[in-house]
């Protein structure tokens, strides 16, 4: 079944927002799912940007496609339209979606200064990663200080 066949077998219409009852993404957004990962060509792609290119052609390079209704799973074509990046994180922004960088932080100041001790006591990259729950590259930038080098 091709993909436009298999968005149209499961969208549901509404009045309003055309809702996705299939997969979704961690951020609510509706998926849809095409070809193996045996062979390497396993691609995942958002329901609204599929309806977007079945509705009306394919999507410009450096465009997203953005919710007038701010609902991840619609893609009801009247509520897409077409923005940048830049357009998009404004939109986020004026909708109250956004959180300040500060806030999205997975360590605290406290935190970072634990690595930094147990770091000079000799605990490897790969197990404060594991305990703090961040890559292994995040505890390299904190112990060369190109991040949080604020926090004595």
């Amino acid at each position: 079944m091709k993909m436009p066949e298999r968005y149209f077998a499961k969208v549901v219409k509404g009045d309003g927002c055309w809702s996705w009852p299939g997969k979704k993404n961690r951020q609510g957004y509706g998926v849809i799912r095409s070809g193996t990962r045996k062979y390497g060509t396993l691609r995942e792609t958002r329901i609204h940007r599929l309806s977007w290119e079945i509705h009306n052609g394919p999507i410009p390079d450096g465009l997203c496609v953005l919710h007038r209704c701010d609902n991840p799973e619609c893609s009801n074509p009247e509520h897409l339209f077409l923005g940048t990046a830049k357009e998009n994180n404004a939109d986020r922004a004026a909708k109250g979606r956004s959180r300040p960088a500060k806030n999205r932080a997975k360590l605290s100041p406290k935190k970072v200064r634990a690595i930094r001790e147990l770091s000079q006591m000799g605990m490897s990259k790969r197990w404060l990663a594991v305990a703090y729950g961040v890559c292994e590259e995040t505890v390299a930038l904190i112990r060369r200080r190109e991040t949080w080098g604020d926090v004595v």
